[in-house]
C-alpha cells in the first residue's frame, strides 16, 4: 500500500539549504487621520489611529500576526488653525476601518468645552465605550454602549444636545430582514434604555411595546431634529427606500415614502431598467430638511451586458419632513464607497466629483466647479466648511493591495477651495 508522505514546506526548505527561512517580519503600524471635527476657523479636533490592522501583510494574511490585533486611537486638539496640537485622549485597540476607508471614530464638538468621542475599535472581547468631556478635553469621562461589543457604526448614532443620545444596535440580518434594538439616554451615556425594537417569534429579546418598526428590511441612519421628532431609514431589496418617523422621542415609529428624485422611474420590466436606491442621514436645517439619495439605476440591454449607474440626490422638505416636493443632483462621485459631500447650510453645498470641487449657493439648483488642486498623487477622503471660504478636509493615498489608505494628509482652504494647504502635524501620532 502505497502511503502519503506530507512534509512541511519549511522542512523541504531546509533539507535543500540546510537553513531554516526567516520567520515573515511584523507589520509595521501606520498613522492615519480618520476624522475631523471644527468648531470654527481656528477651534477644532481630529483623530490619528495607528495600527497595522489595515495593512497589506494583516489583511492578506491566512493567519494575522498578533500585530494585527494591536492599535491606538488619539484625538487632539487645536485652538490656533492647526500650527500647535495637544493630545487630549488616547484609547487602545485596534481601529476599525469604515466605509470611506480610514480608521474612524464618531465625534461631535457642541462647543470648544463639550464633545463626545466614540472610537470604533476592533475590541469583540470588551464593549465599546462612550467618552464624554466638558472642559475641552482636560478631563474625561466614559460610559459603556449597551449591547454586544462591536458596535454598529457612526450612523447608528443620533443626538439632541450633549446628554440626549439614541443608539440603534443591530442584531444580525438573513433574507432582507434585521432586528434592532433603539436605546436612549439623556445624561450623555451615563444610564441607557431600551425604548424601542422588534420582536421575533421564539427571540429571548423582550420589547417595552409596540413600536411600530418592523422586521423586514435594514434600518439605520438615525437623526433627530430635537428632543422628540426624528427619522431612521429603511430599505429592502425593492430598490425603492422608505423613512421611519418619530414624534414622541423614539418609542413609536410610522413609515413614510418618500419615493425616488425626480426624473428616477421606477421599476420596468418593459425597458429592463430597475432602480436601487438608498436614503441615506436625513439633514435637518429647522423645518428644511435635505434627504441625500443615492441611486444606481441598471438597465439590462438585448444581447448586451447589464450597465449600471450611480447618482446622488438630494430630496427636499420644506415642512419638517412631512411631504418631499423637491429633488436636486448632487455632482458627487458615481459609484464610489461613500460620495464625499457636505450640505454646509440650508442652501451653501460642497460636493467633490473626481478632479474637481463643486459648489451651491441655492441649495442645489445651480452649481459650480472649480478645479481640484491637490498634492500631487493625493485624494479627497473627507471635507468640512466652516464658511463660504475655510474649510478644512483629510486627502491621502489608497494601497492597491488592500484597499484601504496607506497615508493621509491634513490640508486647509482659505479661499473658497481654489488652492489647499498641507497643515503640519509634527509630532502629532498616537
Amino acid at each position: 500500500m502505497l502511503r502519503l508522505l506530507t512534509i512541511p514546506l519549511g522542512a523541504i526548505f531546509l533539507l535543500l539549504t540546510g537553513v531554516l527561512p526567516a520567520a515573515p517580519a511584523p507589520p509595521a503600524a501606520i498613522s492615519l487621520l480618520g476624522n475631523l471635527y471644527f468648531t470654527s476657523a481656528h477651534q477644532g479636533w481630529i483623530e490619528i489611529s495607528s495600527s497595522a490592522y489595515y495593512t497589506v501583510g494583516c489583511q492578506s494574511a491566512l493567519r494575522a500576526p498578533p500585530a494585527c490585533a494591536g492599535g491606538t486611537t488619539g484625538i487632539f486638539s487645536t485652538a490656533d488653525g492647526g500650527k500647535t496640537w495637544t493630545e487630549r485622549l488616547r484609547v487602545t485597540g485596534a481601529p476599525l476601518v469604515a466605509p470611506h476607508l480610514l480608521p474612524d471614530a464618531w465625534m461631535h464638538a457642541f462647543s470648544s468645552q463639550a464633545i463626545l468621542v466614540l472610537p470604533f475599535t476592533d475590541a469583540y472581547n470588551s464593549p465599546a465605550r462612550l467618552y464624554r468631556s466638558f472642559d475641552g478635553g482636560r478631563t474625561w469621562q466614559s460610559a459603556r454602549i449597551p449591547g454586544p461589543p462591536g458596535f454598529s457604526g457612526p450612523t447608528d448614532l443620533a443626538f439632541a444636545g450633549h446628554r440626549r443620545l439614541w443608539l440603534i444596535l443591530h442584531y444580525g440580518a438573513a433574507a432582507g430582514s434585521e432586528q434592532v434594538s433603539l436605546f436612549r439616554t439623556r445624561n450623555a451615556g451615563v444610564h441607557w434604555s431600551r425604548i424601542a425594537c422588534i420582536p421575533v417569534q421564539g427571540a429571548q429579546l423582550r420589547c417595552p411595546a409596540p413600536s411600530g418598526l418592523g422586521f423586514g428590511g435594514f434600518k439605520g441612519n438615525i437623526v433627530f431634529a430635537n428632543a422628540t421628532h426624528g427619522w431612521l431609514t429603511h430599505y429592502d431589496y425593492s430598490g425603492i427606500p422608505s423613512l421611519f418617523v418619530t414624534n414622541d422621542g423614539g418609542y413609536h415609529w410610522t413609515v413614510t415614502r418618500p419615493g425616488l428624485p425626480r426624473g428616477v422611474s421606477g421599476p420596468s420590466p418593459r425597458t429592463g431598467t430597475y432602480p436601487d436606491a438608498q436614503y441615506e442621514q436625513p439633514i435637518p436645517f429647522g423645518h428644511f430638511v435635505v434627504l441625500p439619495t443615492d441611486v444606481n439605476v441598471c438597465t439590462t440591454h438585448p444581447r448586451r451586458n447589464t450597465t449600471c449607474r450611480g447618482t446622488l440626490y438630494a430630496l427636499l422638505s420644506f415642512d419638517d419632513g412631512n411631504h418631499w416636493t423637491a429633488s436636486r443632483r448632487i455632482p458627487a462621485g458615481a459609484n464610489t464607497v461613500r460620495p464625499i459631500w457636505q450640505a454646509m447650510t440650508s442652501h451653501i453645498w460642497w460636493s467633490v466629483d473626481g478632479s474637481r470641487l463643486w459648489a451651491t449657493h441655492d441649495a442645489g439648483m445651480h452649481w459650480r466647479p472649480m478645479p481640484l488642486r491637490l498634492p500631487k498623487g493625493q485624494q479627497l477622503f473627507q471635507i468640512q466648511f466652516l464658511s463660504p471660504s475655510v474649510g478644512w478636509a483629510i486627502a491621502g493615498q489608497t494601497s492597491s493591495q488592500s484597499g484601504y489608505a496607506r497615508s493621509t494628509t491634513l490640508l486647509r482652504t482659505a479661499n473658497g477651495g481654489r488652492s489647499w494647504a498641507v497643515v503640519p502635524l509634527h509630532g502629532v501620532a498616537p
